[in-house]
């Protein structure tokens, strides 16, 4: 959050005003007038699939003065459920807020023709304490059934009048009604950003008010929606917030005939400048009076170049660990950090870009805003955006990412966490942005030589080399469990008819290398028979089992993390008895401007069918205007995989 200047002159000629200012704007619903109607509904109107949807959302927000400038912010909904898959919507949880004036949260049911209430008691609020002088509240709706209506209003009091409440037209359920009134002062002026494809209605109430002879305007936007559609995530997006229907403010000025011009508006070489200045920033890079034996136990080990670059990032990863918050800002000192063995993100990679920059490296922290918080836009400069810092080593003319809070993460190998987009370099000089992703691809090659066996089962050995994210993201999978053990065994209650013994895994913990592992399997009923014929799939471990491409039409990009280079290669193994009647035919498959392609290459040869799988992606992005081609791509790619090889018995 950033701090907030009152301005007293201001504060003063509106004082009398604006403790007097009523909202004009007529509430959509009274709270607890149910129309029963809406409690008999068993299907959304707009949408025949929705577990739920929103009856109404309805909000407003109002630049106010009580002692000091605030935001006074209204929230009131109702959501109807549908089925047993909406429950969660009933789990509710409010805001941050500095103060709040009233919670009504109610459970309504239709029980032999009467409406029956259940609200949620104070007692039933959690109430807990977050930054800042900021709190949340959550509860749980009481008797949320199929057929429920729940309808939540709260009041709520920002201090920070600069963080004018964005408002989500759009959900991942559909919305009958939102309306969203914000109103302010003429002599405050805020940027307007509308996101997302779904149109939006804005209507302008500007209320002329007199102070004396002084006479000013309170402007008022109101924002209206109907029938919106829910955001059709169907996967392949960093966060549906880059995409999703909403209007966001941003305060760029203060100004009144009594004042001088107050400038909240920012750009990006000021945000550098402050960060370079900062206390919880530039000014702690400058402290490495703690990292003298650090330096002299890694000089001992004789690398140079990028290997004693790659030795201090192992070393910092295991000297810090991350206690799971982020923040582009330290929360104690770098030495206080490094002593106590944990921090958060700035903490340690902070202490990072220190460490190589003792070491005679040049060196700067890249801060950037992560998947989950959503996408820079270079041309709205927002400091409040970056909530991330890695590091960055320019080399031999060439650029190393480096992020110590994973202990899986490599070089030029970030968290996924980080893989959005582009980051910001903080240095002095001009602005710099730099490329976070693309560095290192998902790489996998494996092979199968299985045998049919007289019950029709697959058994062999399943050989994988992974490398990079392929690696990656194995070795954090087998991470979350305690042994291999525990692993293999997961995996086989998961997949049924499925065995595994006489595993080995190598590199799991030597991230420099790759990967390898190699296990003996059995899975059972994977040939079909019909009379004398016998039918299976030869691609036993597809790619995709299923197109993850659903949608008619998407409005949104197709975003992936990396790119893919992945290899399947078979020897299977007819059972005695049998010989091979049919296969499929070879196929290469590319996208038109050939940044993907699927080869399905295969032969037999005696008792033996030889199958070469290859999929290699080199995009991360596809436009809505590619969608259609990308769907198809992988419809084609599910659809081969699928086809049989046909035995006949002899």
């Amino acid at each position: 959050m950033r701090t907030i200047n009152t301005f007293h002159t201001i504060a003063i000629i509106f004082l009398i005003a604006f403790s007097n200012t009523c909202f004009a704007q007529k509430p959509p619903a009274k709270f607890g007038k149910i129309d029963i109607k809406d409690l008999k509904a068993t299907v959304c109107p707009i949408d025949s699939n929705a577990h739920a949807y929103f009856i109404f959302d309805y909000g407003t927000t109002k630049v106010e003065y009580m002692d000091q400038f605030q935001l006074d912010h209204h929230h009131h909904y109702r959501i109807k459920i549908l089925d047993s898959e909406a429950f969660s919507w009933g789990e509710i949880k409010i805001p941050p807020y500095n103060s709040v004036s009233r919670i009504n949260a109610v459970t309504y049911n239709l029980e032999n023709g009467e409406i029956v209430e259940s609200k949620v008691k104070r007692k039933d609020i959690i109430h807990e304490k977050t930054i800042n002088d900021y709190y949340t509240d959550k509860f749980v709706m009481p008797n949320v059934k199929e057929g429920s209506i729940i309808e939540i209003e709260y009041t709520l009091t920002h201090h920070n009048f600069i963080d004018l409440n964005s408002w989500y037209f759009q959900k991942t359920i559909p919305v009958l009604q939102s309306e969203y009134y914000v109103g302010y002062p003429e002599y405050f002026i805020y940027n307007k950003t509308m996101k997302g494809y779904f149109r939006v209605k804005t209507e302008k109430g500007n209320t002329t008010k007199s102070i004396g002879s002084t006479m000013y305007t309170e402007k008022g936007f109101s924002y209206i929606a109907s029938n919106i559609p829910a955001f059709p995530n169907e996967g392949y997006l960093r966060t549906r917030n880059n995409y999703i229907s909403k209007i966001e403010f941003e305060l760029q000025s203060i100004s009144s005939p009594f004042t001088m011009t107050k400038n909240y508006a920012t750009s990006w070489p000021t945000i550098v400048r402050n960060l370079l200045d900062n206390n919880y920033f530039g000014k702690e890079l400058k402290k490495s009076f703690h990292l003298r034996k650090a330096i002299d136990s890694l000089m001992i080990k004789n690398s140079t170049g990028m290997e004693l670059v790659d030795d201090a990032l192992n070393y910092m990863k295991t000297t810090i660990v991350w206690n799971n918050y982020y923040g582009k800002y330290t929360t104690e000192t770098l030495p206080q950090a490094f002593r106590k063995g944990e921090g958060n993100v700035a903490d340690i990679n902070l202490n990072l870009v220190a460490l190589i920059r003792e070491l005679g490296f040049e060196c700067y922290p890249v801060v950037l805003s992560t998947q989950s918080n959503g996408i820079i836009y270079p041309v709205h400069p927002s400091n409040d955006r970056l909530n991330y810092v890695i590091a960055l080593v320019k080399y031999e003319g060439k650029d190393y990412l480096l992020d110590a809070t994973d202990p899986f993460s490599e070089i030029n190998l970030l968290p996924i966490r980080c893989l959005n987009d582009k980051g910001l370099i903080v240095k002095e000089g001009g602005i710099e942005w730099i490329n976070l992703m693309g560095y290192r691809p998902y790489s996998l090659v494996e092979s199968y030589n299985i045998s049919i066996t007289d019950d029709m089962a697959f058994e062999g050995v399943n050989e994988m080399k992974l490398r990079d994210y392929s690696a990656y993201l194995r070795r954090k999978s087998i991470k979350n469990f305690n042994t291999l053990d525990e692993y293999f065994e997961y995996a086989e209650e998961h997949n049924e008819n499925l065995s595994f013994n006489n595993y080995e895994v190598v590199g799991l913990d030597s991230i420099k290398s790759d990967m390898t592992l190699k296990v003996n399997f059995k899975h059972e009923n994977q040939v079909d028979k019909t009379g004398n014929l016998a039918m299976f799939s030869p691609a036993y471990e597809p790619f995709y089992e299923k197109n993850p491409f659903k949608l008619d039409k998407r409005e949104y990009p197709v975003e992936f993390d990396y790119p893919y280079s992945v290899q399947q290669i078979y020897t299977i193994t007819i059972p005695e008895g049998y010989t091979i009647e049919e296969i499929p035919q070879p196929m290469i498959l590319r996208m038109p401007d050939k940044s993907a392609q699927y080869i399905f290459n295969i032969k037999q040869l005696e008792n033996k069918i030889f199958l070469t799988l290859i999929f290699k992606q080199k995009r991360m992005l596809y436009l809505t205007t590619e969608y259609n081609d990308l769907k198809a791509f992988y419809q084609t790619m599910i659809d081969k995989q699928k086809e049989l090889v046909v035995l006949k018995k002899l």
